[in-house]
């Protein structure tokens, strides 16, 4: 992938994923070489997001490393919490809807996102109240996120429809 085409993926994934994101005219992207391990990075300091070239031409895994550093910008954090979570599977949501369905499927096999918790479960439910998405279609992207059931989703968050209708009720 030339930095011209990085830049325009950037572009395109910032402005599907993430129209809210108002620094992002501050930020640029580059490729930057890294331990082969490592596929991408942020510095807040310098405004930059680094991508490992080493990824070759994979526009998925580069989306994905894309995507999965903007979620930490947007969530405020370089931590894996839920905030980052629950950007990344709006992200898959998003992807899937657009018909990016294989897309939409590597986002959530980001390991850190296949650990949702019942704290991730709450903040998703809160997130996507204001979004115009029943209840039911949302306990349905958390089973297909976290490959859980619907039984289960509910027997660890007891609290969910009380969480999902109080958060409605707020926007």
């Amino acid at each position: 992938m030339t930095p011209e085409a990085l830049q325009d993926l950037f572009a395109h994934l910032r402005k599907t994923y993430f129209p809210e994101w108002n620094d992002y005219a501050e930020w640029c992207i580059m490729f930057k070489e890294m331990p082969p391990a490592r596929l991408g990075d942020y510095s807040k300091e310098r405004r930059t997001i680094e991508i490992n070239p080493n990824q070759g031409e994979d526009q998925i895994a580069i989306a994905v490393t894309i995507i999965h550093e903007i979620a930490h910008i947007v969530a405020g954090s370089h931590d894996l919490q839920d905030a980052w979570c629950t950007r990344m599977l709006l992200a898959a949501e998003e992807a899937e809807r657009l018909g990016q369905t294989e897309l939409a499927a590597a986002l959530r096999r980001e390991p850190e996102v296949s650990k949702f918790d019942d704290a991730s479960i709450y903040s998703y439910l809160r997130e996507y109240a204001g979004r115009h998405v029943s209840f039911n279609q949302v306990l349905e992207l958390i089973t297909e996120a976290t490959g859980a059931s619907r039984e289960q989703i509910l027997g660890s968050c007891p609290k969910a429809k009380r969480i999902y209708n109080a958060a409605r009720r707020q926007r």
